[in-house]
């Protein structure tokens, strides 16, 4: 069946390309990770293969087709799979172009309509960050609706919410949106619809904005009773934090976000961009805050555009609700430096480097999971 899918989309943008005014673009991503500490193993990894598919059908629409391949992942299902299909409408039958510089996003894709989208060249890091994770990373499959008259901008997205589920921060697991599961690529849930909305106002002279974001679904639950053990949704997922079935059945988030972007400057340093993020969820009876600043220099001389990152992420949980064995009950926050040379046009090179840092509860030990990876991207 998953290689019908393929096929399927395979064939699509080759139909696509031959119909359309399309641009296929291949991106490859190689990394290298760096031993930090005894016992670890230096790895040369093809961390990332993405074959990308753009264009426009006349006026009409744009289109965006995105196959990832993974080498590294140890079973087909998980090494290749359709990251993102969609088509973008600019005109309408009958109506012509939308009012408000309107756009209609149809199938799957990031979303646009809630925090900072955390697309590779927007996030400047390679990783997106621990609260990326939690709050922003996943793409969605639905519509989404985008207006914006000068210095304003809206949108609405409304698409299938997932099951919750927990992503890693060197190997400590925390709760997120979406968990990490290349096997089982597509975990969303048709039967529990999520609503996204994101307004602001952008400088009339740059890219710098500043936005209110805010989501709302329902939890997920299968039906079955709350001590059936093959029960697995988001009622028993969220029982193993807060430690008893939650009364609240609700997911909701609201986010503010701010990006500065500053003029390039006849300097050998200087900065070139600042950027706060907070987000807050109120996940059944969790309540939880991601925080996230971001700055980035630009060193000239070097052809250098350094990021760092700084992520909290916090869990209103009490005291005898937090474990030393169980991480999802824990407070973590993630420091990121990253530099990325430009070698030429279509190429760069990457150091990035993670200090990571837990709150162990209970006087526990917090593992060493630092990470260092070089890592080049070459895109033809």
């Amino acid at each position: 069946m998953k290689g019908k899918t393929i096929l399927m989309i395979l064939l699509f943008v080759l139909a696509a390309m031959l119909t359309a005014e399309a641009k296929l673009t291949n991106v490859a991503l190689f990394r290298f990770y760096v031993p930090l500490k005894e016992g670890d193993i230096s790895q040369f990894r093809a961390e990332r293969l993405i074959t990308m598919a753009t264009g426009e059908l006349k006026d009409v629409a744009n289109f965006n087709v995105s196959i990832y391949f993974h080498p590294w992942v140890p079973v087909m299902p998980g090494q290749i799979y359709v990251e993102s299909v969609y088509f973008t409408l600019k005109k309408l039958p009958g109506i012509g172009k939308l009012p408000l510089n309107g756009s209609i996003l149809i199938g799957q894709g990031r979303n646009r309509n809630f925090g900072v989208m955390p697309s590779y060249s927007n996030r400047k890091t390679s990783e997106y960050g621990i609260v990326s994770d939690m709050f922003t990373h996943d793409r969605i499959q639905g519509i989404q609706l985008n207006f914006s008259q000068k210095p304003i901008f809206f949108g609405i997205s409304l698409h299938n919410g997932y099951k919750l589920g927990a992503r890693s921060m060197g190997g400590v697991k925390f709760l997120a949106d979406r968990g990490l599961d290349l096997v089982n690529h597509a975990n969303d849930v048709d039967n529990g619809k999520e609503i996204s909305i994101r307004a602001g106002i952008k400088c009339p002279k740059g890219p710098s904005d500043a936005a209110i974001s805010f989501s709302y679904a329902k939890l997920y639950d299968d039906g079955k009773p709350i001590d059936d053990p093959k029960k697995n949704d988001d009622i028993s997922f969220l029982k193993g934090i807060i430690g008893k079935e939650t009364e609240k059945r609700d997911k909701i988030r609201i986010g503010f976000d701010s990006t500065a972007v500053f003029k390039k400057r006849d300097l050998p340093v200087y900065p070139s961009m600042l950027r706060g993020e907070v987000y807050y969820g109120m996940t059944g009876d969790l309540n939880h805050i991601g925080l996230c600043g971001l700055l980035g220099v630009k060193v000239k001389p070097l052809k250098l555009d350094l990021y760092t990152r700084v992520g909290r992420i916090q869990l209103d949980l009490e005291d005898n609700q937090r474990s030393p064995k169980n991480s999802l009950t824990w407070n973590l926050t993630q420091i990121c430096v990253s530099g990325v040379f430009a070698i030429q046009k279509g190429i760069t090179l990457r150091v990035e480097y993670e200090k990571n840092i837990e709150d162990v509860p209970g006087g526990g030990e917090a593992p060493d999971n630092d990470r260092l990876f070089f890592e080049t991207l070459m895109a033809f």
